[in-house]
């Protein structure tokens, strides 16, 4: 146990911290709520139903073709709809969040320590420590948990896990690395329930693993490649797919939206103009 302990002391410590910073930020007695206000956990049936039918919102309005990914919440639930069972409903969305937080620095861990160091020696183990910590110290994460969102959060808990099983199984063509990574992606795919965050990420995906196989000058490695980005949009392609249509069909619906003519250039610069009158 102690060999173990000794062998793990910076992944411990950074579970540490982050269930330091768990426990800092509960206040007992509350339901964590926010923006969206995602709460499956009040009617998981319903909300079943709105996912899985998620093409088509009968509860917007008169009913609405989707604009936002909603059936990419469908792989969401398969973690927390079973922590549900265990988990009261009052600490439930708590401790989805707190799981992230803890799971975010661990990838990013492993992934600079298997991946981008390698050697497995004091310096690179510091270092990988450092790069876990302020993955989850720095400005931009305080800002995403602050006013929390699902699809932010799997993302900060995913990333580092996503990179290390997709580099583990190109440069190792394992079937145990491409099992964990298609988990893993199928597990992050909530991150799309407004999906231009899932496009930025897979764009920025697909720019390094072909930056890596050009610098890399293998042919097999950029066939990984390759595979890795056709199996990442089969694997969304449940959401995908029914969000492309709503692009192809709808999409000048969001233009046409209520809400975007309120914060329209138009409007704010009435808005400054009433302000100079007032002001004078």
């Amino acid at each position: 146990m102690k060999a173990l302990i000794s062998k793990n002391k910076y992944l411990i410590t950074l579970v540490i911290v982050s269930l330091v910073l768990c426990g800092a930020n509960y206040a007992p007695g509350t339901i964590l709520s926010g923006w969206d206000t995602l709460h499956p956990e009040f009617n998981f049936w319903d909300y079943f139903s709105r996912i899985f039918f998620g093409v088509w919102q009968q509860h917007q309005g008169l009913g609405a073709l989707a604009t936002q990914a909603h059936a990419s919440e469908i792989a969401r639930m398969f973690v927390y709809f079973p922590m549900s069972i265990f988990i009261p409903e009052n600490l439930l969305r708590y401790s989805y969040f707190f799981l992230t937080l803890i799971l975010g620095p661990v990838g990013t861990y492993l992934f600079l320590k298997h991946i981008v160091f390698k050697k497995d020696d004091f310096q690179n183990e510091i270092v990988s420590f450092c790069g876990g910590l302020f993955y989850l110290l720095n400005l931009a994460i305080l800002q995403q948990f602050y006013v929390p969102f699902e699809m932010f959060a799997t993302h900060f808990a995913s990333l580092g896990f996503t990179f290390l099983f997709a580099l583990k199984y190109i440069e190792e063509k394992s079937r145990k690395y491409l099992i964990l990574y298609s988990i893993t992606a199928f597990l992050s795919a909530s991150i799309a329930h407004t999906s231009t965050l899932w496009f930025a990420f897979f764009g920025i995906f697909s720019i390094f693993l072909l930056a890596y196989s050009f610098v890399k000058r293998d042919k097999s490695i950029f066939k990984s490649s390759l595979f890795l980005l056709v199996l990442t949009i089969v694997i969304n392609s449940f959401w995908l797919l029914p969000n492309i249509y709503f692009i192809l069909t709808e999409a000048s619906a969001i233009s046409q939206a209520k809400i975007t003519s309120l914060f329209s250039r138009k409007l704010l610069r009435k808005m400054r103009l009433m302000e100079q009158f007032l002001i004078y």
